[in-house]
């Protein structure tokens, strides 16, 4: 009877083990799509993720197509796996369209779109081997990437489409 109880026990650990194990695959798998990861956070800041809007903390991972928000107080720093380098002040919007870092098939793209808010970029490995291939997109213009750092300030939000003289 004893046995039978050990035996159980056993085989009950052994299942929790198996699945840490699966539960951690599958987040490395997903971290392997990671395309950066957050570096510092001041008070409230978030990736919004499909329909989830996450706080940061230091360590989240960052994916293609999150948008990066920082309240009235907040700050945010990422560092893209290139080593680019983004800071957002407060209140600030900026989405991650498109990021392909892929240096043994010679395929470079970084594509972002800010709404509003402060951006600080430092260049990565993308601008210096690609520069034709980073574009930060405003709600006026497009800047293409030429030197290494980079400051963009949007006062606020103009809808798309609309004429904004003076």
């Amino acid at each position: 009877m004893v046995a039978i109880t050990i035996k159980n026990h056993m085989m009950g650990l052994l299942g929790i083990l198996l699945i840490g194990l699966f539960m951690h695959a599958s987040v490395a798998s997903a971290d392997e799509y990671a395309i950066g990861t957050v570096k510092s956070v001041k008070d409230h800041a978030f990736i919004i993720r499909g329909d989830d809007r996450i706080e940061c903390q230091i360590g989240d991972a960052i994916f293609q197509h999150d948008t990066l928000e920082t309240d009235e107080s907040g700050a945010l720093g990422i560092t893209l796996k290139d080593n680019t380098r983004l800071s957002l002040g407060p209140q600030s919007y900026l989405t991650v369209d498109e990021f392909i870092f892929n240096p043994k098939q010679e395929q470079y793209s970084f594509v972002t779109k800010m709404i509003r808010g402060t951006l600080v970029y430092l260049s990565g490995i993308i601008a210096k081997l690609s520069p034709e291939s980073v574009s930060i997109k405003t709600p006026t213009a497009t800047v293409g990437i030429r030197g290494t750092r980079l400051v963009i300030r949007i006062d606020q939000e103009i809808e798309e489409g609309t004429n904004q003289e003076g």
